[in-house]
């Protein structure tokens, strides 16, 4: 929809995150979170508005990665988990 294609296109203009990108970047996209979410929680009103905008930030960076982007991330973060064999994927879609 048009929301989504207008958030993809200033994510990519201000914040072009991407998992090899230098440590600049990566600062500067934790340090505006913090400070937006500062920002938008002096209500619960605002603070609804901001989760779900960051909700969407985050499965629109998710959604433009590949695998091994994804597999990074999981291992930078402490996710660990067992791979989905690809025919177990199709079976449960």
């Amino acid at each position: 929809d048009k929301f989504t294609e207008e958030i993809a296109k200033a994510d990519v203009k201000h914040f072009p995150i991407r998992p090899k990108t230098s440590i600049d970047d990566r600062k500067k996209d934790t340090i505006s979170h913090y400070v937006l979410r500062m920002a938008y929680c002096r209500t619960e009103e605002l603070r609804r508005w901001f989760i779900s905008n960051e909700c969407q930030l985050f499965a629109l960076r998710y959604g433009k990665s590949n695998a091994s982007d994804v597999d990074d991330f999981l291992e930078e973060h402490g996710f660990k988990y067992p791979p989905i064999r690809k025919a177990e994927k199709a079976r449960l879609r």
